[in-house]
C-alpha cells in the first residue's frame, strides 16, 4: 500500500537519478519553501507506514511540523507546532508527535483537526528564567517510555536529564560548564544516555572546539568518554538497537561502531561521510557526502555490506541561499518503515523537499 501510495498520490513528484537510475518519491508541498525530513537520529514515519512528519520552514522564522497521511491523500501543516532545535520525535504506534518549544514538551496528532496540547514543562528551578538555545537537541524516549530526555543550553550552563510523560518533575542528571548535547536514551537502559561534546560560543562570543565527542552519562551523574583518547574527528553518532553499540562517522575515514563494554572498534564502511545511519541488522548503510559546491552534504549514497558495493541515490547542488543555508539544510538520510525505505532531504524540485526511495531497489542494483 505504501509504495502504491508514492506512486499514486499526486503529492509526489517522482525524480530518477540519471546516472544509477535509482528513484526518489519527492513530497511537492508548495506552500513553504523549506520542507525537511527529521534530523537522522530520529525516525519520523509510524511503523505501519501511514503517516510521516516533516519540518516546514521559511527563512528567518522557526519551523513548524507537518505531516503526510498516505491512506488518505492529505498533506497538512499544523499551526502551533513551532520547535526548538531537531527536537521533535514521533511514536511509531500512534504517529504523536513530540516536540519542544520554550520550556515546553508538547505533542500532536496526525489528525486535519488536532491541535498541540502541553505534556510537561522545565520549571523555574531549572532554567532560573533564563532564554534556552535549547532544551532538547533531539528528543529520544528511555526504554520504559515513561520519559524523554533533555540536554538544554542554557546561557553558560548544559544540563542533561529527563522529562517524565506523566507530567510529574523533569530530573537533572547532570550539569556541565561546557558544551555538552545531542543526547540520546539507550534504547535498553533507563539509567544510561549517550550524550556528545560539541562545539560551543561562550558569552563573550570566543568558540571552542571539542575535544572527546562521545560520552556515556549514567543517572547518578556519572560521565565518561566512549574513548580515552582525543576524538576531535568523530560525530553525528546514534545508538545501535541492542544498546551495545554506538555507531558514529569517522570523518574522513567511514562509518565505525564501538562496542560500549569492551571498546572494541569496526569500520562498517570507508569513505567521507557526514551523517550517516544504518539498517537495524547493520547489513546496509546510507550516508551523505560532500557533492562540492556552495554547500556541503548534497549527495546521498547507499551500501550494501554484503557485496561490498555502494550506489548513489542522489546528488543534486544546494539550490539555497545564505538564509537558507543556516536552517541546517543537509539530507540527513535515515532508514523508516521497518528499513524497507530511506527518507532524506532533496534538492531535486529547486527547494528542499522530503524525499523516499525504496530499499529493496537500492539491494537489487548492488548485488
Amino acid at each position: 500500500m505504501f509504495q502504491d501510495s508514492l506512486k499514486t498520490l499526486d503529492i509526489f513528484v517522482c525524480k530518477e537519478n540519471p546516472t544509477t537510475g535509482v528513484k526518489s518519491y519527492i513530497l511537492d508541498c508548495k506552500s513553504f519553501p523549506v520542507i525537511q525530513n527529521f534530523y537522522f537520529v530520529n525516525n519520523s514515519f509510524t511503523d505501519d507506514g501511514k503517516t510521516a512528519w516533516f519540518y516546514a520552514g521559511i527563512p528567518g522564522k522557526k519551523k513548524k511540523l507537518g505531516f503526510v497521511d498516505f491512506q488518505n491523500g492529505i498533506c497538512k501543516i499544523i499551526d502551533g507546532t513551532e520547535f526548538l532545535d531537531a527536537s521533535p520525535w514521533v511514536d511509531p504506534i500512534s504517529g504523536e508527535a513530540y516536540w519542544i518549544e520554550h520550556y515546553d514538551l508538547l505533542s500532536c496528532s496526525p489528525k486535519k483537526s488536532a491541535v498541540p496540547k502541553k505534556i510537561n514543562s522545565i520549571p523555574y528551578s531549572i532554567t532560573q528564567g533564563r532564554e534556552p538555545y535549547r532544551i532538547a537537541t533531539h528528543l529520544t524516549l528511555n526504554a520504559s517510555k515513561t520519559a524523554f530526555n533533555f540536554d538544554a543550553e542554557l546561557e553558560d550552563e548544559w544540563i542533561a536529564g529527563k522529562i517524565p510523560l506523566d507530567g510529574s518533575e523533569p530530573i537533572v542528571w547532570k550539569t556541565f560548564n561546557i558544551c555538552y548535547n545531542h543526547g540520546q536514551f539507550s534504547p535498553v537502559d533507563d539509567n544510561l544516555m549517550l550524550i556528545a561534546q560539541d562545539g560551543w560560543n561562550d558569552q563573550s562570543g570566543q568558540h571552542h572546539d571539542y575535544d572527546q565527542r562521545m560520552w556515556l552519562l549514567r543517572k547518578n551523574g556519572e560521565c565518561k568518554p566512549l574513548y580515552n583518547e582525543p576524538t576531535r574527528m568523530h560525530g553525528h553518532e546514534w545508538w545501535g538497537k541492542d544498546g551495545e553499540y554506538v555507531c558514529f562517522v569517522h570523518y574522513g575515514e567511514g562509518v565505525k561502531r564501538i562496542n560500549i563494554n569492551t571498546k572494541k572498534e569496526e569500520n562498517l564502511w570507508q569513505g567521507s561521510f557526514s551523517h550517516a545511519h544504518a539498517s537495524a541488522d547493520l547489513k546496509y548503510l546510507v550516508a551523505d557526502a560532500d557533492a562540492g559546491g556552495k554547500s556541503p552534504f548534497c549527495k546521498v549514497i547507499f551500501f550494501n555490506r554484503d557485496t561490498n558495493r555502494e550506489i548513489e541515490i542522489v546528488n543534486i547542488p544546494w539550490c539555497g541561499d545564505d538564509e537558507m543555508a543556516k536552517m541546517h539544510v543537509h539530507p540527513h538520510p535515515r532508514f523508516v518503515f521497518d528499513d524497507e525505505y530511506i527518507c532524506y532531504t532533496s534538492f531535486a524540485l529547486g527547494r528542499p523537499s522530503l524525499a523516499i526511495t525504496n530499499v529493496n531497489d537500492l539491494i537489487k542494483k548492488t548485488v
